[in-house]
């Protein structure tokens, strides 16, 4: 399902005539080949992320499908929970729950520096960012701005890998698990300069909806 309108459209333009010029493999992100789209009117390339991703991601912002619908962890005994660690949000879980007895495992979350596990996480929630940045961000989440405000000073207070996390997972508990929780994270990280400008495509609801996340001074994907 294309979008039949490019970001560089504008009034009075012809309209867009979009197509299919390559498919790309990923070794990270999406575990399908994403689509690059040429808009033969405006003579402009761009890529097709599946919902859930944003440029050049590693991992999803929110944890939902391709289609939308969110994403759900099934662990024996216990409730449903947003799978959290299908994004790019799961260091902030693992290390929250400390290093495991026994030998440690280089490839594990523990192996690396935690700011470098958790700078990204902390961004696109509006910690460690200017203040004015924070204010939009607030916003842009649906978060009180006081709240965010205190979560950013026990954040720089805190010390050890394990109280970092916790105050992360304070503040995503904040975020309501509804369908515009993706939008909340991308708009978010965009704020925060994590990724460049990423424009959502919805036809859902039989209509088409374009939404604009404008990203500060990154990469367009």
């Amino acid at each position: 399902m294309l979008p039949s309108v490019c970001r560089h459209a504008k009034a009075g333009d012809e309209p867009c005539r979009i197509g299919v010029d390559h498919h790309r493999d990923r070794k990270t992100g999406p575990a399908f080949a994403i689509a690059v789209l040429e808009c033969r009117t405006h003579g402009q390339f761009f890529t097709l992320y599946p919902l859930g991703h944003y440029p050049y991601g590693r991992a999803a912002a929110a944890p939902v499908a391709p289609d939308g619908e969110p994403l759900y962890s099934h662990a024996d005994g216990q409730p449903p929970s947003l799978a959290w660690e299908t994004t790019l949000f799961a260091p902030v879980f693992a290390l929250a729950e400390g290093p495991k007895p026994g030998p440690a495992d280089p490839g594990a979350w523990w192996a690396t520096e935690p700011p470098d596990r958790l700078a990204l996480p902390a961004a696109v929630l509006g910690l460690q960012v200017a203040e004015r940045l924070g204010d939009a961000i607030a916003e842009q989440l649906g978060i009180a701005r006081l709240e965010l405000h205190q979560a950013d000073r026990d954040y720089r207070a805190a010390r050890g890998p394990a109280a970092h996390a916790r105050v992360l997972l304070a503040v995503l508990s904040r975020l309501p698990p509804d369908r515009c929780l993706l939008d909340r994270l991308v708009g978010s990280g965009a704020l925060a300069g994590c990724w460049g400008s990423v424009e959502r495509w919805d036809r859902g609801r039989h209509e088409a909806r374009r939404r604009l996340f404008p990203g500060r001074g990154m990469p367009d994907g």
